[in-house]
């Protein structure tokens, strides 16, 4: 059987689930959305018929699919300066301007990060030219970029196993009701609005870490924290919408926030991604911080009218 030719069958204890999310649950490397997609190219059949995403499976069902070969992306390197923290033959380390995306996507094909980093390595074969996690937009900080591919699937495993240890600070609105905490609830996207993620009961495990450095009260009397915010898994927009679920949005946050003067004033989320610790295959443990962005340390500085360590 081809390498691209999948086929399985239906066991008592599956039965009932919708077709997409099944195979999601079975071939955990592919998305809801790239099953979906194989469906609607009729490129997959149960009992030798196309399906809909939404059919619920029945015991002894035989699915059959086909993965096409994709003809691999290219993209542009451009001359876009990078503020590289640490470099050696292994990995790139760089601090991302909010701002930037970091990688090409639908209406965005240059300006990335992406394109930076194959500007400043030329010759560059790796998939996603190496980078092996990603920040959102308008979070600024430490991201690493693989240079050969041993080193880009040990990274990738650490980053799929959750062995690394990512860092952020972030600035939120109110008085944190403790010290520090987690938050542990699961997420996924918003039935009301398919471009946010929400926490409920139906979405994925997600766990955030966090600890009150400082909280100020500004000359408009109101509180805010600066948290250092640990997230020990990846989901997207994780630490913001879990802040927000705590009742403390992150200042300048257009999505999750409160769209107050001060969200205004700054102009873009406060959330900073300040310290990485992972694993190098020869080098062993790999720690890695940075200050605030400058733009950010110039906005807390205007803050600090009344102020109390965490």
């Amino acid at each position: 059987m081809s390498k691209n030719i999948f086929q399985i069958r239906v066991g008592e204890k599956e039965v009932g689930k919708r077709l997409d999310l099944f195979l999601t649950q079975k071939f955990t490397y592919l998305s809801r959305s790239k099953i979906q997609k194989i469906i609607e190219q009729k490129l997959l059949t149960v009992n030798g018929k196309n399906p809909q995403p939404a059919y619920l499976v029945k015991e002894k069902d035989e699915i059959k699919f086909f993965i096409p070969q994709e003809e691999p992306k290219r993209f542009d390197p451009e001359s876009i300066p990078l503020k590289i923290i640490y470099e050696d033959q292994d990995i790139l380390v760089v601090d991302k301007p909010a701002g930037m995306v970091v990688h090409p996507a639908c209406g965005r094909k240059h300006g990335t990060l992406l394109n930076a980093v194959l500007g400043y390595l030329g010759d560059f074969q790796l998939a996603r030219a190496g980078i092996v996690h990603r920040l959102d937009k308008e979070t600024s900080g430490l991201i690493v970029i693989a240079k050969n591919e041993q080193t880009q699937s040990f990274l990738q495993l650490q980053f799929k196993m959750r062995s690394t240890v990512k860092k952020y600070l972030s600035l939120v609105w109110g008085r944190m009701g403790s010290q520090k905490g987690i938050v542990d609830a699961p997420i996924g996207r918003s039935r009301m609005n398919r471009k946010k993620m929400t926490v409920t009961e139906k979405g994925k495990a997600a766990q955030t870490y966090y600890k009150v450095v400082k909280v100020l009260q500004t000359s408009e009397d109101q509180f805010v924290s600066l948290l250092e915010v640990t997230p020990k898994t990846g989901r997207t927009h994780q630490i913001r919408v879990h802040l927000k679920a705590l009742g403390h949005p992150v200042v300048g946050d257009k999505t999750y926030g409160r769209n107050q003067s001060l969200d205004r004033k700054l102009g873009r989320q406060f959330l900073h991604a300040y310290y990485l610790k992972f694993r190098l295959p020869d080098e062993g443990e790999k720690e890695i911080s940075i200050q605030l962005s400058r733009d950010l340390e110039r906005f807390f500085q205007t803050l600090t009218v009344k102020a109390q360590s965490g």
